[in-house]
């Protein structure tokens, strides 16, 4: 099935590209109602000093960052839309090729301030995490890692479930949209949080399991380009896992993981200003050979603020400033206790120097490397030599969309 996925997604990539000489998307009519097929593919080079760089080998440099998708909707109906995607990428050790359905679902809208939509959906936290699986709308090659990791993409972009949403208009006030959802969180087995267990000698032998349940609210206010929003999520877990060098069985249940999450963008002419901040408070019972042992609670605080400014058609610049901090307990014999930071200073260009096409160039400026514990870049089974305090990175990213 996965070969047959892979193979699937390469055909259609080409097909793509081939037709965009000729026409913005791909089109064609089923029963008299329009099917529409859009896409992206990313190639990209990384380099760094200091550190290799979300499990890639970045420190001799490394063009193993690409990453594609299409997909595919329709209107059934004037109310109901049917979409899916299919989305594969080699990063390192994410994802290793492994196409999986991005997102799947049936979107029922009833009135402007209601719809339903079930399936495979994207989670509404924030302010891109629904759309990291389009690179073409940012001008970054890497959004803000402290609350968007590469690494942690699989495990945060989606649910299995069903959602509400709708806007409302407040006429003179704006409008004010919601989103409102609860299902099942997926997991992959080539993903940071797994690779970060593995670090700290409790690797998964199972894939967990666990639920979200979510709240995002965004107000478009009178201000002539300004959003605000909040978001809010309830999540749990259940993972079973050994404890090394023994193999002792483990087992670990969160007893609540809340995440609140506040941002807000600007965008005047050509000018751009956005930020957002969030805090994350967890705790997880342990079971080591089935005994209990002290709970691990955890604190993790993240921001980024960014400016951007469009020059003209052809390129844009902009720089961010991107904070994440993690603390946690020790738990005697297990897991060491944590304080640790990482802080970035990220500058980019883009080029959009043809139709459908873009090229990324951006520099990070890194200070600290996090807990392999809470993904966000740094993995001490890729860092053999010791992780280093510092790291500079490179990353030169090429884009097609459609």
């Amino acid at each position: 099935m996965n070969k047959l996925l892979h193979m699937g997604l390469a055909a259609l990539s080409l097909a793509a590209i081939s037709s965009s000489a000729r026409a913005q998307i791909v089109e064609f009519p089923i029963e008299g109602r329009t099917v529409s097929i859009h896409g992206f593919l990313t190639q990209g080079f990384m380099k760094s000093d200091g550190n290799n760089f979300i499990t890639a080998q970045t420190g001799n440099g490394t063009g193993l960052m690409a990453d594609g998708a299409l997909n595919i909707g329709m209107n059934v109906t004037d109310k109901l839309h049917i979409g899916a995607q299919v989305y594969d990428r080699y990063i390192g050790r994410l994802g290793k090729g492994k196409a999986d359905i991005d997102w799947a679902y049936a979107d029922y809208r009833v009135k402007d301030w209601l719809g339903f939509r079930g399936g495979k959906i994207k989670t509404a936290m924030g302010l891109y995490n629904d759309t990291q699986d389009m690179d073409f709308l940012h001008t970054w090659a890497l959004l803000p890692q402290s609350i968007y990791p590469t690494d942690l993409r699989s495990v945060n972009i989606a649910q299995i479930g069903g959602s509400a949403y709708g806007g409302i208009s407040m006429n003179r006030m704006g409008t004010v949209s919601y989103q409102m959802y609860g299902g099942v969180r997926t997991y992959d087995w080539r993903s940071g949080d797994i690779y970060g267990l593995a670090d700290q000698n409790l690797p998964a032998t199972k894939l967990p399991n666990g639920t979200k349940i979510g709240e995002d609210i965004r107000w478009r206010t009178p201000i002539q380009g300004l959003l605000i929003g909040m978001s809010h999520e309830s999540l749990d877990q259940h993972l079973v896992g050994q404890l090394l060098p023994q193999r002792i069985p483990a087992q670990a249940d969160q007893q609540y993981d809340n995440i609140w999450d506040g941002y807000g963008q600007y965008g005047w002419k050509n000018l751009r200003f956005a930020g957002e901040y969030q805090t994350e408070s967890r705790a997880n019972a342990i079971l080591i050979g089935g005994r209990p042992t002290p709970n691990r609670a955890a604190d993790l605080r993240s921001m980024f603020g960014s400016v951007t400014y469009r020059f003209n058609k052809w390129f844009q610049a902009g720089t961010y400033h991107s904070r994440f901090n993690f603390t946690a307990n020790a738990i005697p014999g297990v897991i060491a206790g944590a304080e640790s930071h990482v802080y970035d200073q990220a500058v980019t260009g883009r080029f959009d120097f043809q139709k459908h096409w873009y090229l990324k160039v951006e520099g990070h400026f890194m200070d600290g490397v996090g807990s392999p514990i809470s993904a966000r870049g740094f993995y001490v089974s890729d860092n053999p030599q010791g992780l280093k305090n510092k790291t500079n990175l490179l990353v030169v990213r090429l884009g097609f969309s459609m």
